[in-house]
């Protein structure tokens, strides 16, 4: 319902598949397919699920990490976009 939301059609999807630590938990190719995701742009934003563990902090920078390139990417084609017009 969010993702549908106009005021964050710009935005990217960042997912952090927690509990990493726990047998049960799913796999982040597990929970792609419970949120609908399955390898295509959601609602043509660009998306990641990343595996964490909140509690040692695995995988928590890697996702951070993740959005920090998305958002420079957006930025400069923005930019590019501007000054071309």
């Amino acid at each position: 319902r969010l993702c549908k939301d106009k005021r964050l059609r710009e935005a990217v999807l960042l997912v952090f598949a927690n509990k990493q630590d726990v047998p049960t938990a799913l796999y982040p190719r597990e929970l792609e397919e419970k949120l609908g995701l399955n390898g295509r742009k959601f609602f043509g934003r660009p998306w990641h699920v990343q595996a964490c563990c909140a509690t040692n902090g695995d995988g928590l920078c890697e996702g951070l990490e993740w959005l920090q390139r998305e958002e420079a990417a957006r930025r400069r084609a923005a930019e590019e976009k501007a000054r071309l017009e």
